[in-house]
């Protein structure tokens, strides 16, 4: 893909290398939200529709890493034992999958 057209940055471009390319495109964002419970229908039956709510800017990269610290930051770290008896730490969601 080209960067730009004409002389003009793509919508590729703008992402890639764009001061906060959302003053141009608003909707090219992520919206990250932590909902009550583990599906969007546990929220019909709580007062709480979601626990946190992040609207997410920037160019790709910087929207990559800050999707990645909301989901570092909102969700569980489990506490489990191994075979061995020792103690040992799970992230509710594996990183390298989230990325």
């Amino acid at each position: 893909m080209n960067i730009t057209k004409g002389g003009i940055p793509t919508i590729t471009g703008l992402l890639c290398f764009g001061f906060l390319p959302q003053l141009v495109f608003p909707q090219l964002c992520i919206i990250a939200t932590q909902i009550v419970g583990r599906c969007i229908e546990d929220t019909y039956n709580s007062e709480e529709l979601f626990i946190a709510n992040e609207r997410i800017n920037g160019t790709i990269v910087e929207m990559l890493e800050n999707a990645m610290k909301f989901v570092k930051r909102n969700a569980r770290s489990i506490v489990a034992f191994g075979s061995d008896g020792m103690r040992m730490h799970k992230d509710e969601y594996p990183l390298n999958v989230v990325r």
